[in-house]
């Protein structure tokens, strides 16, 4: 009974801890590119740089910014 109980903890903290990962994952900030022509903005995910998009789709040009101005 002892076995099956800590295998059944064992597998409780596993998933917790993947669902822990998630969420961080899901709202870390890797910043924003701001199209300089229409103030569009996307907001990066991980892994994306600036380097990895050329333009905005409306033409403009791209800058980075670690936050949004309010």
């Amino acid at each position: 009974m002892n076995k099956l109980k800590n295998e059944a903890n064992e597998f409780v903290d596993e998933i917790h801890s993947k669902f822990l990962d998630f969420k961080l994952s899901r709202t870390k900030d890797y910043g924003y590119l701001i199209c300089e022509k229409c103030s569009g903005y996307y907001k990066l995910q991980k892994g994306e740089s600036l380097e990895d998009f050329e333009a905005c789709e409306c033409g403009g040009k791209l800058k980075f910014k670690k936050k949004l101005d309010k």
